[in-house]
């Protein structure tokens, strides 16, 4: 269909459309590792192992169609990075990991806790090395997981403030500054390795006491396993399990734009009214050439104009391609005329 649409793409510009291009991509799935305490393997508040965060990250894979395999059975309860760093050595866990797409990790906390828990018993000196164990420790962890898998996506999650039923004063305050050091020794590792940090406790001290209801314990609700979810996939991308045009391939227009928002949202205007059923199986945002993004074109109420908004948490940092194919259709069931490809940055 000849001019069925313009695209107004942040700025108003209007674009005229080409020949069709024929590229696909072969259907994908993941492998998905976790590994660490207690928190990784979903340890509850009343001491029962229930649905944590890895469990949640791998039923949302497996309902978006994308996860082969998950495995938390590395992870265990007490785990120290010391006894990560040994859990590594097996064959066993190096076979999963070097089969692994995505790998993610909560660990140190065991390192440090018992301290916590006996305020006190250790200088100010001795709990900076303490920090500084654990943080070796984890730096030689991540750089193990590296070298058995160098395309893996790793995740190391940071922790909350554990102790919110401690009686307010100083002891209170230091162990709350300690633990800050804590994590950003994580931080830190996170940076150096260039892996991915989920940070977690700015979001629990907004409402710590009900994320760890038990002042007896120090474990999360599954409400607070929740955040842990919601804090990964405001960095995590699904990768789409479905065939999608390759960016690579010949598209009648191509547009370059400079780098946008996160929550950046794309307008299409239509010069004929179009068929909302074709709409979903012709845009397609994909990241690196490699990974299609989860997002829902809306159609206005007079099929004139079409909105896709940003995945739930943002765009991540890297290169995308917006593709609008022939499969785009009018009401009389007439394709486009030409196909577009516009490439945008989010940094």
């Amino acid at each position: 269909m000849k001019k069925i649409l313009s695209v107004l793409l942040s700025a108003g510009l209007a674009l005229s459309l080409g020949p069709v291009s024929s590229a696909s991509a072969a259907e994908y799935k993941l492998d998905y590792v976790a590994l660490g305490d207690s928190i990784a393997v979903g340890q509850m508040h009343d001491g029962t192992f229930g649905n944590g965060y890895t469990d949640m990250i791998g039923t949302k894979l497996a309902s978006e169609g994308v996860l082969d395999t998950f495995n938390k059975n590395y992870a265990a309860s007490g785990q120290t990075t010391g006894q990560l760093l040994d859990k590594l050595k097996l064959a066993s866990v190096q076979e999963s990991i070097k089969e692994a797409e995505l790998v993610t990790i909560s660990i140190g906390a065991n390192d440090f806790i018992q301290v916590a828990k006996q305020p006190g018993t250790l200088s100010s000196n001795e709990a900076i090395n303490l920090i500084t164990k654990v943080k070796t420790n984890v730096d030689q962890a991540v750089s193990q997981i590296q070298a058995l898998n160098p395309k893996a996506k790793i995740y190391l999650f940071g922790y909350y403030f554990p102790l919110p039923h401690y009686a307010e004063g100083v002891t209170k305050d230091n162990l709350r500054l300690a633990f800050n050091l804590f994590n950003n020794s994580l931080k830190s590792v996170a940076t150096t390795r260039q892996i991915n940090f989920v940070e977690v406790a700015p979001i629990f001290q907004l409402n710590e006491r009900a994320y760890l209801l038990n002042a007896n314990d120090i474990h999360p609700t599954e409400a607070g396993y929740q955040v842990f979810y919601n804090q990964f996939f405001k960095q995590y991308s699904i990768p789409y399990a479905t065939i999608f045009p390759s960016p690579s391939s010949s598209w009648g227009k191509t547009i370059k734009k400079a780098a946008v928002a996160p929550t950046k949202a794309w307008t299409i205007q239509l010069s004929k009214q179009v068929d909302p059923d074709t709409v979903k199986g012709s845009i397609y945002i994909v990241k690196d050439g490699e990974t299609r993004i989860a997002v829902t074109p809306t159609v206005s109420s007079d099929k004139r104009s079409i909105t896709i908004k940003a995945p739930a948490g943002g765009y991540t940092k890297g290169s995308y391609h917006l593709l609008v194919t022939e499969d785009l259709k009018d009401l009389f069931g007439n394709s486009l005329n030409t196909t577009v490809s516009m490439t945008f940055a989010i940094q």
